[in-house]
């Protein structure tokens, strides 16, 4: 019921998200519930804590381990955005307490990306490291037929992926076979134009403003001109992280200039620069 812009700095939506993996990391998920997986509140806490130690907020930890589940179940019955349980995958650190080997990863459910019609040239593409040559998406879930090639059930489920991608390519200059990153996306994009939301790409922040210690609004770049955009209701900024910042990069990691970031170059920490 609110009114909600996004601003984009990029020129497409998709952000660090399209060009991942798109799992994200919820214990005790309907998903996980569903599927009877053996779990608990406390074992997750209990591999949290053992993660970082005593470097976490705990009250943050307590909200997301409480209100994960939650998420997933209200944007299932929301927008378009839908998880399946990712295939048998660990958590990142199996050998710390409360750890298990499977329930916890979702993975995003492929998407057509037929269904953004127009507004398709505005998700950002994959990275093409990420895909199978010529750019062809794979999910996670196809890897079991991989495994099976040349089995003719799994020679039929990939050779209805490259014939759908030989089509599509010409017509849209990518497949519309989404799947991670990028389905997840273009279920959050489809979900944002249903819901009336003003999307603004190529519209990188300049800063925040305030007022009487409370942000009230933004400045930001809006075709081509310096705009101020106030919000009554607040401002969320979801903006990355700073791996193309060649100066926030030499000042916060290890030896930055023998790693390669492959991450959006629009990632320069502008939200992290205007929060502080």
């Amino acid at each position: 019921g609110n009114k909600v812009a996004v601003l984009e700095k990029a020129p497409q939506f998709g952000g660090t998200t399209a060009i991942s993996g798109g799992g994200i990391w919820v214990p005790g998920s309907p998903q996980a519930k569903a599927a009877g997986v053996q779990d608990s509140l406390e074992m997750a806490r209990d591999y949290v804590l053992g993660v970082v130690g005593n470097r976490a907020e705990r009250a943050l930890i307590e909200a997301y381990l409480h209100k994960g589940p939650e998420m997933v179940a209200w944007l299932e019955s929301n927008s378009h955005v839908d998880f399946l349980i990712s295939p048998p995958s660990s958590d990142w650190y199996p050998e710390v307490p409360g750890a298990v080997d499977f329930g916890r990863l979702l993975s995003p459910t492929e998407y057509d990306g037929k269904k953004l019609g127009k507004d398709f040239d505005r998700l950002q593409k994959p990275r093409q490291e990420f895909n199978a040559p010529g750019g062809m998406m794979i999910d996670l879930f196809d890897l079991e037929y991989i495994n099976r090639l040349p089995a003719p059930g799994a020679l039929w489920h990939m050779a209805k992926i490259a014939i759908r991608f030989a089509l599509d390519k010409p017509k849209f200059g990518r497949g519309s076979r989404l799947t991670m990153g990028n389905a997840l996306i273009g279920r959050l994009l489809h979900s944002a134009i249903d819901a009336g939301i003003d999307l603004f790409e190529e519209t990188p922040l300049e800063g925040l403003l305030t007022a009487d210690g409370k942000v009230t609004g933004v400045r930001a770049t809006l075709k081509g001109a310096s705009t101020e955009i106030s919000a009554a209701k607040g401002v969320l900024l979801a903006s990355g992280g700073f791996s193309a910042n060649a100066e926030m990069r030499k000042a916060y990691i290890p030896y930055a200039e023998q790693h390669v970031s492959i991450l959006p170059y629009a990632n320069t920490g502008d939200g992290i620069a205007a929060a502080t």
